[in-house]
């Protein structure tokens, strides 16, 4: 009988911290954004939203698709309908787990610009450590401050200056910028490859300051 009590008191503290988790924490949370006037779509124990971010990638999956511009709606259909419905900055739930979507550039340089440590990374699989390792991009806190101090040091305007990049940074946006001149031939409006053209820069940028060359002769030569 005594073991029995105890096996039930067990049980029941397990429920309880269960309902606190799982139900008192979300609506919690949700009452304090609604208070500043943030809402989102319901939550559901458990599942979160994750049961109708499904349903509305199915939606999208099983519509024809024309081609254009306005992409949003196809490549991140859930944010697309949410922030219509809600506004610009809402709050959505992936399990139990609470996500406030921003899109406001004031809030967006608060959390790329706060140095209180506030704002954590999402933290990856653990099996992407051993192909990425714990580089600057994955770490926190004083590690991360410490790599970064390492790493700003090569950056620095004066060694820019001192290594003679500039010169070179400046050679590689010319090139790039003389290029979109020929393909827009005098038109007003011309479309192009914005993502591909950075990346060739950046590429190139790297290839003349680290190997002293061009981006095309080096292709050329390997």
């Amino acid at each position: 009988m005594h073991l029995l009590a105890v096996g039930l008191f067990i049980l029941v503290i397990l429920i309880l911290k269960l309902i606190h988790k799982i139900i008192w924490v979300p609506w919690r949370i949700q009452c304090h954004f609604k208070k500043q006037g943030i809402s989102g779509p319901a939550y559901h124990p458990v599942l979160g939203n994750t049961a109708e971010m499904r349903r509305i990638y199915a939606e999208v999956q099983s519509k024809s698709v024309s081609f254009g511009h306005d992409v949003v709606h196809l490549m991140d259909p859930y944010y697309h309908r949410w922030s219509s419905e809600y506004g610009k900055t809402f709050l959505w739930w992936f399990g139990s787990t609470p996500v406030l979507e921003i899109a406001e550039p004031e809030l967006i340089k608060e959390v790329l610009m706060n140095s209180s440590g506030c704002y954590g990374r999402v933290r990856s699989n653990p099996l992407s450590k051993q192909l990425l390792g714990n580089g600057i991009a994955s770490l926190e806190d004083e590690k991360w401050a410490l790599h970064r101090r390492i790493a700003i040091q090569a950056f620095n305007m004066e060694r820019v200056k001192g290594l003679g990049w500039i010169p070179e940074i400046v050679a590689s946006v010319t090139k790039m910028l003389e290029k979109w001149e020929q393909e827009r031939a005098g038109r007003v409006e011309f479309e192009t490859d914005v993502h591909k053209e950075l990346q060739d820069l950046s590429a190139d940028i790297i290839s003349r300051t680290a190997f002293g060359s061009s981006l095309l002769r080096g292709e050329a030569h390997f």
